[in-house]
């Protein structure tokens, strides 16, 4: 009887799919599973923490992703009771950490993936099919806030559909009254990136379009000289680094869901 196989190795979330291309070290892994920030499936990014030393999901405050967590195969130790693609989490043993390589993973979000698109990891703001640590083929920038200092009493409004540019880094942007009539943004490293007028009267506004985007509006004190706007902008995902990539578009498996392979180079 002829045998036909349904599954490609690149479609078990977690698997490696090129071991002989990858370099994974030993790691304890966060848990129990009720742990704030334990990786709850295999095929996620993860952040050592410098504190303990275990593989956890990332936080909002991360930048960085350290690695991917691979699944044992077929079982791994003897302890291992779970079924291939099913297999729980084991937070009582030591795990390992896919430093570099290649790997299957669960794609989230609603983007599609193609091949040697940039790959990114959420950190933030979770929500069904993007979950912290999963992985997406679209950036989601987050939003801004804007903290006043200064005399005046006007308002910063983010834009209402791209307050975050794709070239935008996170950390807080500045815009600052050179005068009474004119506000200079500058990014997070200090660099201005643009001067734009604005009238020194209740009502009136001006528009900072780059990388950021939104209208500071004048209050009934018009701001002065010195004011600034600390306009802080917080990404939802963590862009990996340009050696990191899709290797193909995803595929829908009926088991896993949308299954892509990525190469992953810290």
């Amino acid at each position: 009887m002829t045998a036909f196989v349904k599954r490609m190795p690149a479609g078990i979330p977690g698997a490696i799919t090129r071991p002989w291309e990858t370099t994974a070290e030993p790691i304890l892994i966060l848990g129990p599973a009720s742990a704030t920030n334990a990786p709850q499936n295999y095929g996620c990014g993860v952040v050592v923490d410098a504190s303990t030393g275990k593989a956890r999901l990332p936080v909002a405050a991360d930048t960085v992703i350290h690695g991917f967590l691979p699944r044992p195969f077929p079982g791994g130790a003897a302890q291992y009771n779970g079924v291939l693609g099913i297999t729980p989490i084991d937070y009582d043993h030591v795990g390992d950490i896919m430093r570099k390589g290649y790997m299957s993973v669960l794609l989230g979000g609603s983007t599609a993936a193609a091949k040697q698109g940039r790959v990114y990891v959420r950190k933030a703001n979770s929500s069904t099919g993007k979950p912290i640590g999963g992985v997406e083929a679209a950036p989601d920038l987050g939003t801004t806030t804007g903290v006043k200092t200064g005399t005046g009493n006007g308002t910063w409004t983010a834009d209402g559909t791209t307050p975050v540019a794709p070239t935008a880094i996170e950390g807080v942007y500045t815009a600052t009254f050179a005068s009474t009539t004119s506000i200079v943004l500058t990014d997070p490293n200090g660099v201005v990136l643009q001067t734009v007028p604005i009238v020194a009267s209740a009502g009136q506004t001006a528009t900072l379009n780059d990388q950021i985007k939104g209208v500071v509006t004048q209050g009934s004190t018009p701001f002065a000289a010195g004011d600034t706007i600390a306009i802080t902008v917080s990404f939802n995902t963590i862009r990996l680094g340009i050696t990191s990539w899709f290797m193909g578009a995803a595929y829908t498996d009926t088991t896993y869901g949308a299954m892509t392979e990525i190469a992953f180079n810290i």
